[in-house]
């Protein structure tokens, strides 16, 4: 059973965690609500498949990136998505996203993909490809391990696309 805590209790710990002055912290429901600035950077990580129309989302953020802006999007690799009887198990996710044509959805919007990344190391000590990370080399199998790079992109649980108009 997947157990989630609601969104001013998010809010509610976010705040405590980074209570500058200027930031604003606001619940919204992304498929009704429009973006009114323009940014030069936009991270928007795991959230393009909870929302019910991710096409309008994309093009809502493509419109809120500056010309020179960089937007960081993260989506789950469909390969690690569990689907039954054509459904997503995680009840919280109403789409998988297959690589290419996420790539050309991406594209189709007017994006530029810079880059595209992933945590593949991440995924290869879940799955046990990887068994000696010396104590010594902690801190650098740290840095490998957490860090994206865009080695073994196909074994990531999630892309990272770096994007430009």
């Amino acid at each position: 059973m997947i157990q989630c805590i609601s969104n001013e209790e998010y809010i509610s710990l976010a705040r405590t965690n980074n209570n500058s002055s200027n930031i604003t912290y606001k619940v919204l429901d992304i498929d009704i609500f429009d973006i009114e600035k323009v940014y030069d950077y936009i991270v928007c990580f795991e959230t393009l498949e909870h929302v019910k129309y991710p096409r309008l989302l994309l093009n809502k953020l493509y419109n809120a990136l500056s010309e020179d802006g960089v937007m960081f999007l993260s989506v789950p690799n469909s390969k690690y998505e569990v689907i039954e009887n054509g459904k997503n198990k995680d009840p919280y996710h109403l789409h998988t996203f297959e690589y290419e044509s996420l790539i050309n959805m991406l594209k189709e919007m007017g994006f530029i993909i810079s880059d595209i990344l992933g945590q593949s190391m991440t995924n290869m000590i879940v799955n046990n490809e990887i068994f000696n990370i010396e104590e010594k080399d902690l801190i650098i199998d740290s840095l490998n391990i957490g860090y994206p790079n865009n080695k073994v992109l196909e074994k990531t649980y999630s892309y990272l696309f770096v994007l430009k108009k």
